[in-house]
């Protein structure tokens, strides 16, 4: 871990993932195990201190996908609301409050661990960089890091679109991180990007 930073992992985990079909898109098997649980690992071999992973629909299967692994859970109740709803009840869930958390999306199998450290290696409050945020070309992407002090915005907000408004109403205090790939573009929605990625990863 990063000495002096005790950085938390949020892990959204608790979609429907409609545009998939019939198929739970976390639940599919990427390298041969869930791709819940190889991005789950991939944070985990970050320098975040703990990782706390949001729950919704398939609660038990993406619980059950995940055994082992050293993640605290919290079940979104409200999931049906949209991803801001996910990641408030995990931001409720960690105690004492961190300085900051990674906001992580549990579709992006290519995040790397040291993508989540660059975004670490860059969070400093006394320079006023407290939302980190990676780029590949200039083109933002995921994960987000961002700190405590936001907080309360995040917990005013709704709908589907997670910390989204909150980083443009403080855009003063954003540091774009250049990452250089386009991993941090990458997720997977529907069931060709699933094809076509496991085909690409043989």
């Amino acid at each position: 871990m990063t000495v002096g930073k005790d950085i938390h992992a949020v892990l959204l985990a608790a979609g429907r993932s409609e545009r998939m079909g019939r198929n739970n898109k976390l639940l599919l098997n990427v390298d041969g195990t869930p791709l819940v649980r190889k991005s789950a690992i991939n944070i985990l071999n970050s320098n975040v201190t703990s990782m706390t992973v949001v729950t919704g629909f398939d609660e038990n299967k993406i619980v059950n996908a995940l055994s082992g692994l050293n993640v605290n859970f919290v079940k979104n109740i409200n999931f049906r609301e949209g991803l801001s709803s996910s990641l408030k009840a995990g931001l409720a869930n960690i105690t004492p409050t961190p300085p900051a958390v990674i906001i992580c999306l549990a579709d992006m199998p290519k995040i790397q661990p040291e993508h989540i450290n660059q975004l670490i290696e860059n969070f400093d409050p006394f320079k006023g960089w407290e939302i980190c945020i990676p780029t590949n070309n200039g083109k933002r992407g995921n994960p987000v890091l961002i700190g405590s002090r936001f907080f309360p915005y995040i917990f005013e907000t709704s709908g589907d679109f997670g910390a989204k408004q909150v980083m443009k109403q403080h855009s003063d205090k954003i540091v774009e991180v250049e990452i250089g790939t386009s991993d941090i573009h990458f997720d997977i929605d529907t069931q060709d990007e699933y094809e076509n990625f496991t085909t690409r990863s043989i």
